[in-house]
């Protein structure tokens, strides 16, 4: 069984592609990966704005990757050619060495930016509850964390505040001019938690709307100053407001041109959803800057940050050299045999030394030497059996870590593989204290 990576991110896929290529809602990308499950042994889909990521693994990936594109190929509509020419396909090796770049962040938008781990998480959550992963993405995804806290500890990438919320919060706030600058925000996610603080932060009156009012609620509550109005007073706030920031989750715009009315003020659009939020329009004193247009503040952000980019990937090769060097140590045979060698060293050693203790005599050793290992190898069939049976479960990886420490077979490095991940970023932002 083999890992393999199927990529259409900012990098290589268009935003108007990429829109078709993900998935809107939870249902569909169920029914998605239980059509590819057929086919695959475990598949899990990071899907976000900036990227749609398939990750499986397969026994034949070669055959397995063209099975899957021709799925993705039905799903979004675009021809399977084309497809063909604008994926990034990475397999065994590459594959996670592309996962662990993804979720220490350097192949975001922007370098850097932390939201990319709590999207891998959920979109590893989805994945594990429905049944769609086991052992071998559970393994890779657990030690990505590791790489990616090791990425943030050793490297100053994500010591400053830089996501897409940020960047366009930073783009904003160089167009606008004077004092008095208000904004509204659209929506109650992540995306706009943070515009809300960045903006409020900068001295912005921000006021932000959700077609649930509560929701929107929250984030007032939890940044002072910001107010809450009601969704249906959409039309007169984006007429009102210097700033507009909108990152929903709706299917469709909820901007529509026939809403816009001409005022006699320079009004700056971010659209930070997809698919789009905001209808194109033609509007003179209107500029709209989606996720796509944000590339030159990104590339401004990559050169500040060269050196740390080139550390971090050191890092990224060296956890994916690790991370294989690991998983060659999680087979269950090659461990049963140790366990009986070393049950038959120890047998050897001490007929040696009732041999030189006077204990038993040279006729009787073949005899004694044959009862002790009929009996070492009664004991050891039940625990060889419950072993093997247990090869393929997630459990099996701490137990033979720990039957390798117990029994010193190696050193054991990754005792702690599948530490929960709160305890992981708490200890990375300890180490970024420091």
């Amino acid at each position: 069984m083999e890992y393999l990576l199927l990529s259409f991110s900012h990098k290589n896929t268009n935003i108007v592609d990429r829109d078709k290529i993900s998935f809107q809602d939870d249902r569909k990308l169920s029914e998605f990966m239980t059509r590819a499950k057929v086919y695959l042994n475990e598949i899990m889909i990071l899907n976000t704005c900036n990227r749609v990521e398939f990750f499986i693994t397969a026994d034949k990936i070669e055959k397995s990757e063209r099975s899957l594109l021709y799925d993705i190929s039905q799903h979004s509509g675009l021809p399977f050619e084309k497809l063909l020419e604008i994926v990034s396909i990475s397999r065994r090796e590459e594959a996670i060495y592309h996962l662990f770049s993804v979720v220490s962040s350097l192949h975001s938008l922007v370098i850097g930016e932390t939201q990319i781990v709590g999207q891998i998480k959920d979109a590893f959550k989805f994945a594990f509850e429905g049944g769609f992963v086991g052992q071998k993405i559970s393994r890779a995804i657990h030690y990505s964390f590791r790489c990616s806290a090791e990425v943030r500890q050793q490297t100053a990438i994500s010591k400053k505040k830089v996501s897409i919320a940020s960047v366009s919060v930073s783009k904003a706030l160089e167009l606008v001019d004077g004092k008095n600058v208000s904004a509204l925000v659209i929506g109650s996610g992540e995306m706009s938690r943070l515009v809300s603080q960045y903006l409020h932060s900068a001295g912005v009156k921000v006021t932000i709307i959700n077609r649930t009012r509560s929701k929107a609620k929250e984030i007032a509550d939890e940044v002072a100053g910001v107010e809450v109005h009601d969704f249906v007073e959409l039309e007169n706030l984006i007429n009102s407001n210097d700033l507009v920031f909108s990152a929903t989750s709706s299917e469709e715009p909820i901007i529509r041109n026939f809403m816009i009315k001409n005022v006699d003020f320079q009004r700056f659009w971010f659209d930070l959803a997809v698919p789009k939020d905001i209808e194109n329009c033609n509007f003179e004193n209107i500029s709209i800057f989606r996720i796509d247009d944000l590339q030159e503040s990104v590339r401004k952000n990559e050169l500040e940050r060269k050196e740390e980019i080139e550390s971090a990937h050191k890092i990224v090769g060296d956890f994916t050299g690790r991370f294989f060097k690991w998983i060659s140590t999680l087979s269950v045979e090659p461990l049963i045999k140790n366990i009986y060698l070393k049950a038959d060293e120890s047998v050897k050693d001490e007929i040696e030394y009732s041999l030189q203790k006077g204990y038993i005599s040279e006729n009787e050793r073949e005899k004694i030497e044959r009862i002790a290992q009929k009996s070492v190898k009664k004991f050891l069939h039940g625990m060889s059996k419950k072993m093997k049976k247990l090869s393929n479960d997630s459990s099996v990886d701490m137990m033979i870590e720990s039957i390798n420490y117990l029994f010193d077979f190696q050193k054991v490095e990754t005792r702690n593989s599948y530490k929960c991940d709160h305890v992981i970023e708490k200890e990375s932002l300890i180490g970024l204290k420091k």
